[in-house]
């Protein structure tokens, strides 16, 4: 058995260890989510969601070869961010405020600027992608997924996945290519 399924098996009844899973899974689930839905709020909000339900539903988790913590895990957060459009709509865009935010702090202004442009314009790109494109960019790159457990998630075979990606990554190189040409053409 791992130490990750050990450390599971714990937190089904100890907070201390419950907590060791948050610390190691939380940022995680919040990049992945805040990608999708656009706002620092309502990122907050699900990634709270997703850790009541995670607390609720830990003593029904039962490891097998195919399905990994990580990935029973973003399957609830991509099931909350499912509710969440539904609910309201993918109008929500992302303030200069909220990239800020989001930003590591750097070493000098222009590298601050330069980063909250790039998240902004990622942030644009994803939300014109088709959503299951989308879904499988934030998961592989934000919540830093394997394909295997992208695969589960989205209940598609890894092959699927990885045509999904590199679709995916095209379609996004297009549309950032167009970004770039359209910010670099004068007005």
């Amino acid at each position: 058995m791992s130490n990750e399924l050990i450390i599971i098996e714990q937190a089904k009844s100890d907070p201390n260890a419950l907590a060791e899973l948050y610390r190691k899974y939380v940022c995680r689930v919040y990049h992945f989510i805040v990608y999708r839905v656009g706002t620092i709020q309502d990122a907050e909000d699900l990634t709270s969601l997703v850790w009541e339900k995670v607390v609720d539903k830990l003593t029904t988790f039962h490891p097998n070869n195919n399905y990994s913590f990580s990935a029973w895990i973003f399957q609830i957060a991509r099931n909350c961010i499912i509710d969440y459009f539904r609910l309201h709509g993918k109008q929500h865009t992302i303030s200069l405020d909220e990239i800020s935010e989001l930003v590591e702090t750097r070493n000098t202004p222009y590298e601050q600027v330069v980063e909250q442009q790039t998240m902004r314009q990622v942030c644009s790109i994803l939300k014109k992608l088709p959503e299951k494109q989308a879904t499988t960019i934030s998961l592989r790159y934000y919540a830093e997924l394997r394909n295997k457990d992208i695969a589960i998630i989205m209940h598609v075979s890894e092959k699927t996945v990885a045509s999904n990606l590199s679709r995916a990554l095209l379609n996004f190189q297009k549309l950032w290519n167009q970004e770039i040409n359209h910010l670099e053409s004068p007005s």
